[in-house]
């Protein structure tokens, strides 16, 4: 019974561990968010612009709702691991 504990255990952390890493990076790792264009510029050149940012905007939600997902899989990763280490215990 301990050994399958500890490999279930050993599991959830390397998991957790996979996880950790990709919330470690910041935004700037992962939307870019668009120069903005001179005084001067062509029409089409803000219209680029305007589209850039758009774009920037779906990434930056993406990236919140990538960010969120994560959070929900490591909660219940650690509920999943309380609630062995809690049979563990009474064992």
């Amino acid at each position: 019974m301990k050994a399958e504990l500890s490999i279930l255990l050993t599991i959830v952390l390397l998991i957790l561990l996979v996880l950790t890493p990709a919330n470690a990076q910041g935004e700037t790792d992962y939307c870019y968010k668009p120069s903005k264009p001179l005084f001067l510029s062509t029409v089409k050149t803000k219209k680029r612009y305007a589209e850039d940012m758009q774009e920037y905007q779906r990434c930056k939600e993406y990236f919140i709702e990538m960010q969120q997902h994560s959070a929900r899989i490591k909660q219940e990763a650690d509920e999943s691991s309380r609630r062995i280490m809690s049979k563990y215990n009474k064992q």
